[in-house]
C-alpha cells in the first residue's frame, strides 16, 4: 500500500519506476499483479488490484511534466518496450483458445492506465501515448496495422481489465478529459479524427492467415470503439461521457467542427460530405452505426447529438444558414458555433445510433423538450416556429418506423402517472436531457406514452410497406402537444388553432424527408 499512500509524489513515483527498470519493468510488474488477480490468486484479487491501482498513480504522477529529463527517458525507451512482447495468462486463456500467444507493451501500459481516473494524467503522456500508438500500426509511419491482433475476442466484462486495442482504450482514458479530447480530436489541427472514423484497420481478433481471395480474414471486437465514442462525446460537448447538460445551447468552434466532421465520415467517407469517387460508404451512416462492431459507439454519439438538437431542428426545418443541403464546412460563431451537416446526413446518423432504442428515446425526449421550449418562448407570430416543430416531429418521429418500441409503449400503459412513467422510461438517460422552463416542462411531462404510440404506429406502416399512408396517430399527438404548450403557457385558442395548423402541414415534409433518407418509398 505504500505506492498507493505516495502515488502523488512526482520524485517518488519516478523513482520507483526506475527501481522497477523503467518502462519495461513496470510492465512486467503489472503483468504479474494482473496475473495474480486474474489467474494465480483469485482469493486475493482485491489486494493485487489495489497495488496495480498505486502503480498507475505512481505513472500518472511521474509523467505529469513532460519537461523532465525523467519524462524524455521514460517516452523514448517506452516506443520500444511499447512493441516488445511479454506473456500475460488472461491472454493465454481466452476463451477460445490463445495458448502461447503473446501480448505488446502498449497494450500492458494501457492495461495499468485504466486502473486510475483518466484526469490524473498529464495532457502531454496522454496525447504523446496515443500518437506512439498509432505510429505502431500506421504503415506510412512504419507500422504494422496487425500489431495488436491477438485470437479471442477481449470484450465485456470478463475481461475490461485487459486493453486488447491500446489505441481505443487510451481514448477511453482521454475522454476523462474534454479539453485533451477536442484538442485531440480538432480536424483544423490533425487528422486523428479521420484516422479513427475511416482510414484506420480495427480488425484486431485474428483469425488466422487464411485470407480468402485476398480478403482479410481478421474481425472486429464487439467491443470496438468504445474508446471512440467516449472520447468524441467528450470532445464535441465539452463534457465528461454521461454528464448531464445544464441547457440547450450551441458550442465552441473545436466542438463543432469535431461534431461536423464525424457526421460527415461517418455518412460519406469524406469531411466536407462530398464524398469520394468509388467510395462504397457515400449516404449509408445508418447502415454502418448499425452493425455489431459499432455497437459500443452508438450511445456516447447519441448523447452528443443530443446535445445539437438547436442545431438539428435548424438544419430540418431549413432555419440554419446551410440550409437542408447543409454546407462543407461548420458555423464558427465563438462559443455559439453550429454544425451545418445536410439534413439526410444527421438524419441517418440518427437512425444508426437508434438502433438501440434508448438512443431513439434520447434524441425524442430531446427534441421535444426543446421544442416545447421554443414555443414557450414565442412572444409574436407563432406561424413560423410551429411549422419548425411540425417538420421536426415528423421528421424523428418517422426515425422509429423501423425500431422496436412495443415494450416501452406497454410500460406506458401500465402507468398513469405519465410524469414518473417519463423518468422511468429513461432510466439514467433522462439524466442527458438538459433543464428547461416551467411552461415547457409542463407541456411534456405527459407526451410520453402519446409520442410513443405516434412512433410505434410508424412501424406499424413501415412493415406493411404504406409509409405513404397518412398517420393519424402522430398527427393526434402533435396536436395534442401544441394544445397542452398553449394551456401550459395561458395562450389563446386562437393561438393553438394556428400552431396545430401549422405544425400539420409541415409535420408531412418531415417525415417525408426521413424515409428519402434512410431510402424508404413514402
Amino acid at each position: 500500500m505504500l505506492t498507493r499512500g505516495l502515488g502523488d509524489d512526482p520524485e517518488f513515483s519516478r523513482t520507483l519506476i526506475n527501481s522497477l527498470g523503467g518502462p519495461e519493468g513496470l510492465i512486467k510488474a503489472h503483468n504479474r499483479l494482473d496475473d495474480l488477480a486474474y489467474s494465480d490468486d483469485k482469493d486475493h484479487r482485491k489486494t493485487y488490484v489495489s497495488l496495480d491501482q498505486g502503480l498507475a498513480k505512481n505513472l500518472a504522477s511521474a509523467t505529469k511534466n513532460p519537461k523532465t529529463a525523467f519524462y524524455k527517458k521514460f517516452r523514448a525507451e517506452m516506443r520500444k518496450a511499447g512493441l516488445s512482447k511479454f506473456d500475460l495468462k488472461v491472454t493465454e486463456n481466452v476463451d477460445g483458445g490463445g495458448a502461447g500467444q503473446k501480448i505488446r507493451g502498449y497494450q500492458s501500459l494501457v492495461s495499468l492506465m485504466q486502473r486510475t481516473d483518466g484526469d490524473e494524467y498529464g495532457k502531454q503522456f496522454l496525447t504523446d501515448t496515443a500518437d506512439a500508438v498509432r505510429d505502431a500500426e500506421e504503415k506510412s509511419q512504419g507500422g504494422h496495422s496487425d500489431i495488436w491482433d491477438l485470437r479471442g475476442d477481449f470484450h465485456g466484462k470478463k475481461y475490461a481489465h485487459f486493453a486488447d486495442d491500446p489505441y481505443d482504450g487510451l481514448l477511453k482514458i482521454m475522454s476523462d478529459q474534454p479539453d485533451v479530447s477536442a484538442e485531440y480530436l480538432d480536424p483544423a489541427e490533425n487528422d486523428n479524427l479521420q484516422y479513427l472514423l475511416h482510414d484506420r484497420d480495427w480488425k484486431h481478433v485474428d483469425m488466422g492467415d487464411g485470407a480468402i481471395g485476398g480478403h482479410d480474414p481478421d474481425k472486429e471486437s464487439k467491443g470496438a470503439r468504445e474508446g471512440l465514442g467516449l472520447v468524441i462525446e467528450a470532445g464535441t460537448t465539452g463534457r465528461e461521457p454521461g454528464s448531464p447538460g445544464e441547457t440547450f445551447g450551441r458550442h465552441t468552434p473545436t466542438e463543432a467542427r469535431i461534431m461536423h466532421d464525424t457526421v460527415n465520415w461517418l455518412d460519406y467517407g469524406h469531411p466536407d460530405g462530398e464524398g469520394e469517387p468509388g467510395d462504397n460508404r457515400i449516404g449509408e451512416a445508418d447502415k454502418f452505426l448499425k452493425q455489431e462492431s459499432f455497437r459500443k459507439m452508438r450511445t456516447p454519439l447519441a448523447r452528443a447529438l443530443s446535445s445539437y438538437i438547436p442545431d438539428i431542428v435548424d438544419t430540418i426545418s431549413a432555419d440554419s444558414p446551410g440550409g437542408r443541403s447543409g454546407d462543407p464546412d461548420p458555423l464558427l460563431l465563438g462559443n455559439e458555433s453550429q454544425i451545418q451537416n445536410g439534413r439526410a446526413s444527421l438524419l441517418r446518423v440518427m437512425r444508426g445510433v437508434s438502433e438501440d432504442s434508448d438512443n431513439y428515446l434520447l434524441l425524442h425526449g430531446a427534441s421535444g423538450r426543446y421544442m416545447a421550449e421554443q414555443l414557450a418562448e414565442t412572444t409574436g407570430d407563432v406561424e413560423n416556429r410551429a411549422a419548425k416543430v411540425g417538420e421536426t416531429f415528423g421528421a424523428i418521429t418517422a426515425i422509429g418506423a423501423d425500431i422496436p418500441l412495443s415494450e416501452y409503449d406497454a410500460t406506458s400503459e401500465k402507468n398513469s402517472d405519465q410524469r414518473v412513467y417519463g423518468y422511468r422510461l429513461m432510466g439514467s438517460l433522462a439524466n442527458a436531457f438538459p433543464i428547461i422552463g416551467d411552461v415547457a416542462q409542463r407541456s411534456v411531462d405527459s407526451y410520453w406514452h402519446e409520442w410513443l404510440k405516434a412512433a410505434e404506429s410508424e412501424n406499424s406502416y413501415f412493415t406493411r410497406n404504406a409509409v405513404s399512408s397518412e398517420n393519424q396517430n402522430t398527427e393526434d399527438a402533435l396536436d395534442h402537444f401544441l394544445e397542452r404548450n398553449g394551456k401550459a403557457g395561458g395562450r389563446s385558442e386562437e393561438w393553438v388553432d394556428t400552431a396545430q395548423r401549422e405544425a400539420g402541414q409541415s409535420y408531412v415534409k418531415g417525415r417525408r424527408a426521413t424515409f428519402g433518407a434512410l431510402r424508404v418509398d413514402s
